[in-house]
């Protein structure tokens, strides 16, 4: 039988949602920890078993947005998404109230479901924010979907509590703590093509020669 993979609803660049069914079966059946260093949109955790579970992400935005989609109730969060929506009249051809929504995001109300919002109507669903931290992706002509409600559901039904979050440099986290019983998972940026998260141009650190060979060390 087929096994079923869960899609996260952060939409991330370099998910590796198509690519479970070849990486998953790779995995240890017993594993106590598992650590995932570049958390991203979450999907490789999401269907991993394992006792517990560490999520790091460099990008506290990201980060922060898991967590909240993880740990809050489903219903409240899809209840503020509808606000927002009604708020700006979010829809497929409503430019000017994507904008505001960015606009005002941007200029103090920075919460991780106003930033959600803006993922779903955004240019390929995608993240991206400037130098000093501001969003700018553009206008994606899409809104919040059924697609999209019901992979927060079906995330929360079945991800595990037992979850630590983190937003730290791989290079920043003790790593002696673990031992055999426990699988870290190192997924890091592409070297080889640039991204909106690892060009070095987002407020956030890039993706270099350098820190690939650090993590060779590692």
């Amino acid at each position: 039988m087929k096994e079923k993979y869960i899609k996260s609803p952060i939409n991330y660049v370099g998910n590796k949602y198509k690519l479970l069914s070849q990486i998953i079966p790779l995995f240890p059946y017993d594993i106590n920890t598992f650590f995932d260093v570049f958390g991203g949109s979450g999907t490789v955790l999401i269907n991993t078993k394992a006792e517990r579970y560490i999520y790091n992400d460099i990008n506290h935005y990201v980060a922060d947005l898991f967590q909240r989609l993880v740990i809050e109730n489903t219903d409240e969060i899809i209840r503020d998404i509808e606000n927002i929506i009604t708020e700006y009249s979010l829809s497929k051809t409503n430019k000017e109230g994507f904008d505001k929504l960015r606009n005002d995001y941007n200029n103090g109300k920075n919460d991780c479901i106003v930033l959600y919002a803006l993922m779903c109507g955004s240019f390929n669903n995608q993240f991206r924010f400037n130098s000093k931290h501001q969003y700018n992706n553009s206008f994606g002509k899409r809104r919040f979907s059924n697609k999209q409600r019901q992979e927060l559901y079906e995330m929360r039904r079945n991800i595990s509590v037992n979850i630590t979050f983190l937003s730290k440099s791989f290079i920043d986290i003790d790593y002696s703590y673990f031992d055999k019983e426990d699988l870290l998972y190192f997924d890091p940026p592409y070297f080889a093509s640039v991204g909106s998260y690892n060009d070095g141009k987002r407020g956030f650190e890039g993706w270099t020669e350098n820190h690939e060979k650090k993590l060779l060390l590692y």
